[in-house]
């Protein structure tokens, strides 16, 4: 008897590490910035200023988009387009009461994705590619 339950336990740690080591091997996907250019803003825009007005981060691990709005640039819409070109979210949001906005993405195509983020004076886009 001492012996199975000395063998069981053996044979649980055994496959506690392996299972251990194998999900930490998997290497994980860094956030990635994105750049954003604005071709029509609400205001004249200093291009040397220190922060941009819209800030874009892909986080591949967990199928989100952060989008940080460092302005009050109103009602803006959001959209995500995949590697074909068709829209695969659309979120709309009031910059004034929400300046950051986390968007989720079924991004498991491999390709270039599109954003684009239109307001009533405001129109910008940028491009990410998820490509590993």
């Amino acid at each position: 008897m001492k012996k199975s339950f000395c063998f069981l336990l053996l044979f649980a740690a055994i496959v506690s590490m392996v299972t251990t080591f194998s999900v930490d091997a998997r290497p994980k996907k860094q956030k990635k910035d994105i750049h954003i250019t604005v071709i029509k803003h609400p205001r004249l825009h200093i291009h040397r200023s220190l922060y941009q007005s819209i800030e874009v981060a892909v986080d591949a691990e967990s199928n989100f988009v952060d989008v940080a709005f460092n302005e009050n640039l109103g009602s803006v819409t959001i959209y995500v387009l995949n590697p074909m070109g068709q829209a695969i979210t659309k979120y709309e949001c009031n910059t004034d009461m929400e300046p950051l906005a986390f968007i989720p993405c079924n991004m498991e195509e491999d390709g270039v994705y599109t954003i684009k983020i239109f307001g009533k004076d405001l129109e910008a886009f940028g491009y990410f590619d998820m490509l590993e």
